[in-house]
């Protein structure tokens, strides 16, 4: 949920909970909690004309991310637009989320402006009723902070679940006004030394769990997947000859730090030192990929396209030298081809999904993650398109398909196709490009022949 946040105006909501009387599709659906009646879609599909407000959708979920888990200076603003065609201005802007973690169901809810955050929620979700965890909110000048007891370790003594339950009481009264609560405990690392819940929130989920990709994000992990090729831990590279790019292979060579301009370097080791990070961190920059291990060691990798001849020669190329199609390729497969079962469970969310890639291909990319049959798997795929060949009733449910449109007063609505009575043999492909579903351009013909 997002509200008065760029071109959001009014509260808007993507909701995956799956239709509760949609028979179709049932692989698409997953349990991730011990709520048997909690069905989660494993895939949510946003359309919308350009300038409609799609991206800032998922801006809007990035900025929640940054707010979580990046580090700022106290008392600077927090710097963000908020919407500025409402009659009433200088409202707070609001998120709230509902994510998995550890099989547990989560709200986290915030309210915040540029100065301040002015209230910040987090819930634990059962089937019957909400258990509210912490509780932050600004009112008469103040900070109160209520803190539920539950999230104290049971295995301590009373006076080490004392020291626990006030060492959390007094980052919560003092955090600082731009800050989170669970971000300022995740800087202490209070999550080593009291309470586990904030370590599983600000760690796990969002830093690891939720994964935004723009058109402008490129997949820096290359090299570890490279490097574990030998295990069949990164089957996507072995598919790239099969999808017509003309690549072969990728090549890894290490290379001298000398090969990236000092400055960018030293750039780059600086936010690495400080990222608080514990496993290994790639950045993709031209040819170059730059590996941060565990041991605090800088590794460069140059990284060569091959390509081979009719005589099984080979001739290398630099990667980044390779056309967009088969860059966006590199970018997207990890997300989709990855072998799923054998890492923790990602909510990917990809801004453009088909750009610069063949419409077959943007078809086949969804059709492979959605094949999964394995009920432990509990991923989810969240796009924005204008791809409307993807809108097929063999290949998509009803309530994964979303539509986005910019209102009178130049908001952006987000409404579902199961808002609308369609039958289940309607060609929606067909209904969307005639404006059955609204959410396509508005052109007004103003250009006359010379």
């Amino acid at each position: 949920m997002a509200e008065n946040f760029r071109s959001i105006g009014s509260t808007i909501e993507l909701n995956l909970k799956a239709a509760p009387r949609m028979r179709r599709k049932k692989s698409h659906v997953r349990t991730p909690t011990k709520i048997k009646d909690l069905k989660v879609l494993k895939t949510g599909v946003i359309y919308g004309p350009n300038a409609s407000g799609k991206s800032n959708i998922l801006k809007a979920l990035e900025f929640f991310k940054e707010l979580i888990v990046d580090y700022r200076k106290p008392n600077t603003f927090i710097e963000f637009d908020q919407f500025k065609m409402d009659e009433k201005p200088n409202k707070n802007t609001k998120f709230y989320i509902e994510f998995v973690c550890a099989e547990v169901l989560f709200g986290f809810g915030v309210e915040l402006n540029n100065e301040r955050i002015v209230e910040e929620s987090l819930i634990a979700i059962t089937k019957n009723e909400e258990h509210n965890i912490y509780n932050r909110k600004f009112e008469n000048g103040k900070y109160i902070f209520d803190l539920n007891t539950d999230v104290i370790d049971k295995n301590l003594t009373k006076e080490q679940s004392k020291e626990q339950f006030d060492a959390l009481k007094y980052i919560g009264a003092y955090t600082a006004k731009n800050k989170l609560f669970i971000s300022e405990c995740n800087e202490r690392n209070i999550s080593e030394q009291h309470s586990d819940f904030i370590g599983n929130i600000v760690n796990i989920f969002f830093r690891y769990h939720l994964v935004l990709i723009f058109p402008e994000t490129k997949y820096a992990g290359l090299v570890t997947d490279i490097k574990n090729r030998a295990k069949g831990e990164c089957e996507y590279i072995d598919l790239l000859s099969d999808l017509d790019t003309g690549l072969d292979d990728i090549a890894l060579t290490e290379v001298q730090e000398s090969a990236i301009d000092k400055e960018l370097l030293d750039k780059i080791k600086e936010d690495l030192s400080q990222s608080n990070n514990d496993i290994s961190f790639e950045f993709a920059k031209n040819q170059y990929q730059i590996e941060y291990t565990k041991e605090g060691e800088f590794k460069v990798y140059k990284l060569e396209a091959v390509h081979k001849l009719a005589n099984n020669k080979q001739v290398k190329f630099s990667l980044y030298d390779e056309s967009d199609g088969t860059k966006r390729l590199l970018d997207l497969m990890p997300a989709i081809c990855r072998k799923r079962s054998q890492e923790h469970d990602v909510t990917y969310v990809i801004d453009e999904f088909d750009r610069s890639l063949h419409p077959n291909l943007a078809k086949l990319f969804l059709e492979m993650f959605l094949d999964s049959e394995d009920d432990v798997n509990s991923d989810q795929l969240i796009v924005t398109t204008h791809e409307a060949e993807l809108l097929d009733k063999d290949l998509l449910r009803r309530d994964e398909i979303w539509f986005v449109q910019k209102e009178r007063n130049k908001s952006t609505s987000l409404y579902s196709l199961n808002d609308y009575s369609t039958r289940f043999d309607k060609d929606i492909h067909k209904a969307y490009l005639e404006g059955k579903f609204g959410a396509i351009p508005n052109i007004v013909k103003k250009f006359k022949r010379i």
